[in-house]
């Protein structure tokens, strides 16, 4: 059934709403129409599910006006609201966000700004690379590592060296993502940083690390455009909606 644009604007009022318990209801509700049968909650999926859902569920409502509400809500909603609408509408990959969900990356609020790095994720825009190496430099820590885990689904090998960078200067957490960013794109230029991390005081530094260097060995054996069997034949989808890590309590 064709989603109605009248009902995603009742919901989305919901959404805006300054009480917690009715905000997040509506959120539920709208995760029902628009991400049906698929959550709520991560949950993995097999590469060619993955695909089906993007393309056919997603691709359904894709650029359709019933989404009108939803991109207003990121325009002018609560912060709850705005960090909901990025987190969906970059879900299912509705290019007409994009550049509302770029805009999203200075939102005042920190959790607008992670819920946009997770965004940019989905629409795979090269043109997101420069934006994100930007975001290393956020003052949330949180952002930070989104954008850099980001970075490394993009396999940009311009971010190798602010990657670098950032974990250099970074603590044990941001070490771990720039490793674990690093390892995904396989540039050789970061491996010499990669074996040193092996010897790290820090156990998830060490763990990211090794990581890393088995990313690096797959690459090596398969290919760069080559996933491994068991490896990549497995895709977990992210959260979408008020169940995205760190969403905020609604605005009161």
């Amino acid at each position: 059934m064709p989603l109605s644009k009248p009902k995603i604007s009742k919901l989305v009022v919901g959404l805006n709403s300054g009480v917690e318990s009715e905000a997040k209801h509506a959120a539920s509700l709208l995760d029902g129409l628009l991400y049906p049968n698929y959550g709520p909650g991560p949950r993995v999926v097999s590469a060619a599910e993955n695909q089906r859902i993007t393309d056919t569920h997603y691709g359904a409502i894709r650029g359709t006006q019933a989404l009108d509400p939803l991109l207003d809500a990121v325009r002018r909603g609560t912060t709850f609201a705005r960090a909901y609408a990025v987190s969906v509408l970059g879900s299912i990959g509705d290019r007409r966000a994009l550049p509302l969900v770029i805009d999203a990356l200075s939102d005042p609020s920190p959790t607008v700004r992670l819920s946009a790095t997770m965004s940019l994720l989905h629409f795979r825009e090269p043109s997101a690379v420069s934006l994100l190496i930007h975001a290393l430099d956020d003052s949330d820590p949180e952002v930070c590592r989104s954008a850099a885990s980001v970075l490394g689904c993009f396999h940009s090998v311009d971010a190798v060296t602010p990657l670098i960078a950032y974990y250099h200067r970074g603590d044990r957490e941001a070490k771990a993502a720039a490793l674990r960013a690093l390892g995904c794109i396989g540039d050789p230029r970061s491996l010499p940083l990669v074996r040193i991390a092996l010897l790290d005081k820090v156990r998830k530094v060490r763990d990211a690390a090794k990581s890393a260097l088995t990313d690096y060995d797959l690459k090596r054996r398969h290919g760069p455009n080559k996933p491994a069997a068991g490896k990549a034949g497995i895709t977990r989808l992210l959260t979408i909606g008020h169940h995205c890590p760190g969403l905020p309590e609604p605005e009161r």
